[in-house]
């Protein structure tokens, strides 16, 4: 009886171990931080050895899509359908217009809060080598069930937190806004191979409902997208 007791308590201190080192790891791969343009609070993820949002960013006033993003300093967001409710849920959605005239570098600070950066494709990648390569990457990126997303959302798991979300984007080309629930997409600082004076176009990276995959794409004027962002 005496020993069963002992691997019993014995049994017990490991699993209390385990459950330990669990909210540790949890509380050293996630947090969150305060922007502190607006007090909004985001949370944070680590995958691999670079620190990401895990949330798309929503900062700056609601404009009309119908006015088209102002591109002066000021910072002005779209949500989908014109409505502020799809910018609580999915973040807000940013012209070229309003990217361009934030960077000057690739890696440059652009829209993001003070310690963070927009991404440069070569970020984005090593992002997606780290999580198995463009042809799995996605699976682990989306997040897993049909909140954000349109079935099927093929392979989503969120495995690695990273909690990417359908948020749709807008196109004055394709008639305005499209495709919430089934495609989200994300600008980077790097500048396109399509760049010229009247052209100065930068990469993007996008998700699908359908599959696994990390597509890349060139985003130009006339289009918004999210913005995540990584910590310098």
């Amino acid at each position: 009886m005496k020993i069963r007791c002992i691997f019993i308590v014995v049994g017990i201190l490991i699993v209390l171990a385990v459950d330990a080192q669990q909210i540790i790891n949890e509380e050293i791969l996630k947090g969150k931080f305060t922007d502190e343009r607006d007090n909004q609070q985001y949370t944070w993820v680590m995958i691999g050895n670079q620190v990401w949002m895990a949330e798309n960013l929503n900062i700056s006033e609601i404009i009309n899509a119908r006015n088209g993003q102002i591109t002066n300093k000021t910072i002005r967001k779209l949500c989908y359908d014109d409505d502020d409710i799809n910018c609580y849920a999915f973040g807000g959605l940013y012209s070229w217009d309003v990217i361009d005239q934030y960077i000057s570098t690739e890696g440059a600070q652009c829209i993001c809060p003070e310690g963070w950066h927009l991404p440069a494709d070569e970020e984005w990648q090593v992002l997606v080598d780290y999580l198995g390569g463009d042809k799995v990457a996605g699976g682990s990126m989306k997040e897993a069930g049909a909140t954000h997303w349109d079935k099927p959302n093929k392979g989503a798991t969120n495995s690695s937190g990273f909690s990417a979300l359908a948020s749709g984007i807008f196109s004055r080309d394709l008639g305005g806004f499209i495709n919430k629930g089934g495609v989200c997409n994300f600008w980077t600082s790097t500048l396109s191979p399509l760049y010229s004076e009247e052209n100065n176009a930068y990469m993007t990276r996008f998700l699908l409902k359908r599959n696994a995959h990390v597509f890349k794409d060139i985003g130009v004027g006339g289009y918004a997208y999210s913005v995540r962002c990584i910590r310098n």
